[in-house]
């Protein structure tokens, strides 16, 4: 029988022949018969689980019979011990419990016999699980096995168009894996802006609790006089409103702080590719809000009510400055996180867009192994496999799954955009999800192996619902 041998330097040297395919498709015909080994597990183990909580119960109830017996004897011993026993009805009771405990007794027998039946149940089920977990182990290995003959053959008879898929695969890999990195980073940017314009929040209800706090200590100065009751509760005001506004400055200098440590976190390739967007981000800006100093407390202790209304007025004042500078930087904040919602969105298509390129590419590929593949069984004299599949090999039938998969998750991840990523599939018509706010009619782009697409959308054909293109 002819047989192939390596001859390009790879890591690769797998020689081929008929027998080798043989052995292939043996490893194959056993994983199809091994189909159901994962439901067949699943099935043993909720047997399994089912029959322990059974003879959980049986167990609880025998205890809870041997507890009912002991307690019964315990007390038919306490009532023809009693000194009352001759004289109060004691022989009527104890016929009572003894009736009782002959009718526990009764039931002991059963209860032992069903326990006993559940633990030899629990037995076989047990093994029925060993053997199933077995049966997938060997399903794996053989899968295992079979994928590892397919990659040596048709890695040590590699085509140039494999080996250029292999390194397109690998460069949109990286390119995915950049994306995402650059897409998680960005999330952590607006959490932390979220965080940070929660800071300048509470800023601004703290500046609005002295605030009226302050009011309250001015109406008490006008009403009380120099009253001890009235003077110690605007004293007590006093110093709230001076808490709460060296409050808010803290909270608006921890603002500014987190939201300067966001925007220096932002990834370069985002403000690089996307400069627009990122025009507006770096802007930080953190208010030095007024406090009242020593001068002030001098005149609210010393300086009568007079001295104390001046004092209340000045506080006001600055407050309402301390407002004012919060607000913008409020304003500030809510228009970056915009942006960053806008950037977002924009590197997300890019990440959308280099896994739909991936998964093209991943398709091509095994397409090109299943080639080679049977070019070498065909060149052995090896037979086609029997049975379902045909031509189509089990590992290339895998990769194509995957593909599949990992588009659709794609699709999913990208419902609430205008663009629409079709599922992957081996033909050339593309099932695609009509996404969110999108109606008959509208034209969605549609991110294709080939490229983008504009396609309308088909009369009838909701939001979420699914219509197929050709593609051209």
């Amino acid at each position: 029988t002819a047989a192939f041998a390596f001859r390009d330097q790879m890591s690769y040297n797998q020689e081929v022949d008929a027998p080798y395919f043989a052995t292939y498709d043996d490893r194959i015909a056993q994983v199809k018969a091994l189909a159901g080994a994962e439901a067949d597990l699943a099935a043993a183990k909720r047997k399994l689980s089912e029959a322990t909580s059974a003879e959980k119960r049986a167990e609880g109830a025998r205890k809870g019979n041997e507890k009912a017996v002991a307690k019964l004897k315990s007390r038919i011993e306490q009532a023809e011990n009693s000194c009352f026993f001759s004289c109060c009805g004691g022989e009527a009771k104890v016929e009572r419990l003894q009736a009782q405990l002959d009718a526990e007794e009764g039931k002991a027998g059963a209860l032992v016999d069903s326990e006993g039946r559940l633990e030899e149940k629990l037995e076989v089920l047990t093994a029925e699980v060993r053997t199933a977990e077995e049966l997938v182990a060997r399903k794996a290995a053989l899968v295992s096995e079979s994928s590892s003959m397919f990659e040596s053959a048709v890695q040590s008879h590699p085509s140039e168009k494999m080996l250029y898929l292999q390194r397109a695969a690998a460069d949109c890999r990286a390119n995915v894996d950049f994306e995402a990195a650059n897409t998680a980073a960005l999330e952590n940017v607006g959490r932390m802006c979220v965080t940070a314009r929660g800071a300048y929040l509470a800023a601004i209800r703290a500046l609005d609790a002295a605030q009226s706090t302050n009011r309250g200590a001015q109406f008490n100065n006008v009403l009380g006089g120099r009253n001890g009751g009235l003077e110690l509760m605007e004293n007590i005001q006093q110093m709230k409103r001076n808490n709460l506004m060296q409050e808010a400055q803290a909270q608006a200098q921890r603002g500014g702080e987190i939201l300067a440590s966001a925007l220096a976190q932002v990834p370069p390739p985002a403000r690089e590719r996307y400069p627009g967007l990122c025009q507006g981000l770096g802007d930080v800006y953190i208010p030095t809000l007024e406090q009242m100093g020593l001068g002030s407390a001098m005149m609210e202790v010393f300086g009568g009510d007079l001295m104390d209304a001046m004092a209340g007025m000045r506080a006001g004042q600055k407050i309402r400055h301390g407002l004012d500078a919060l607000q913008r930087c409020e304003a500030v904040v809510a228009q970056q996180e915009g942006l960053l919602r806008a950037l977002l969105e924009a590197l997300r298509r890019d990440g959308n867009a280099a896994a739909a390129k991936l998964a093209g590419v991943q398709q091509e590929l095994a397409a090109e192994k299943e080639t080679i593949w049977e070019a070498l069984r065909e060149a052995v004299g090896a037979p086609p496999p029997k049975g379902e599949g045909g031509r189509r090999s089990y590992a290339v039938a895998q990769t194509q799954a995957e593909a599949h998969k990992a588009a659709a998750t794609l699709q999913q991840a990208v419902r609430a955009s205008k663009v629409a990523v079709p599922v992957a599939t081996p033909v050339s018509n593309l099932s695609v999800a009509v996404p969110v706010g999108a109606s008959p009619g509208d034209l969605i782009t549609v991110q294709t192996p080939r490229g983008q697409y504009r396609v309308a959308v088909p009369p009838g054909v909701k939001e979420g619902a699914r219509f197929e293109f050709a593609l051209p």
